[in-house]
């Protein structure tokens, strides 16, 4: 009987380790794994099981599945990447409340928030809720001690009217409010900024498609960019 549920417990975690190298081989070419995807809590077991290189100094990048597919290893200090795909500020929180209990890394970058912006019209854009949501993520930060280095959010590919892709869903003028928000919280309680919007973004306050291979994701071209600033603002806290 033991036999049979050892293997049968094995094949389990074999089906999901496979569904998370499916989903993770095929990225970016879909849109990110939903919330409840095999791929979330495998990805959150891989990051608890490195978490302990944190628990006194350190770096934590908490975000989505931009910051996941960003290579980590080249920057300074000692750097773990928390972020997981398909996350919203409310997952942020969720999974960061149980990442960094007991835990005291020296520095944190929040760097989530554009699946926060998918569908949602300047018209429907909760500004209040918004900023409650993110202002309850750097307290939770903050209750470490750690130094924390908020992001505005990274902007999209502009797209043609009527684009089914995952960047169309991005109302410009709420993702500019929610990054008004951002920076008002971190002026207003003495957070470091590092503003990827300003840095990634064209003239035109898009993302170039160089940069980009689905309009949100960053392509080599767009993390190699992206990793200049971060590097530069971790070697400016440290």
């Amino acid at each position: 009987m033991g036999k049979v549920i050892g293997t049968r417990l094995a094949a389990a975690v074999v089906a999901a380790l496979l569904t998370s190298a499916l989903w993770w081989f095929n990225y970016p070419a879909q849109a990110p794994a939903p919330v409840g995807h095999p791929y979330v809590p495998t990805r959150e077991t891989m990051i608890l099981y490195q978490a302990g290189q944190v628990n006194d100094g350190g770096t934590v990048l908490l975000g989505d599945s931009i910051t996941d597919g960003l290579y980590a290893q080249d920057l300074p200090g000692n750097v773990l990447n928390a972020g997981v795909g398909s996350a919203r500020l409310k997952d942020v929180r969720r999974f960061g409340g149980r990442l960094l209990k007991g835990r005291h890394p020296a520095v944190i970058v929040l760097t989530a928030g554009v699946n926060d912006m998918l569908d949602i019209g300047q018209d429907r854009f909760a500004a209040d809720e918004f900023r409650n949501a993110y202002a309850d993520m750097c307290r939770l930060i903050e209750e470490t001690g750690a130094k924390l280095v908020v992001s505005t959010i990274l902007p999209v590919r502009k797209e043609e009217p009527g684009s089914k892709r995952m960047s169309a869903k991005v109302n410009a003028e709420t993702l500019a409010r929610a990054n008004d928000i951002i920076r008002e919280i971190a002026g207003g309680n003495g957070y470091h900024l590092m503003d990827s919007f300003a840095y990634m973004a064209g003239d035109d306050g898009y993302l170039a498609p160089e940069l980009t291979p689905d309009g949100i994701h960053l392509s080599p071209k767009g993390y190699a960019r992206w990793k200049t600033l971060i590097r530069d603002t971790l070697n400016g806290v440290q």
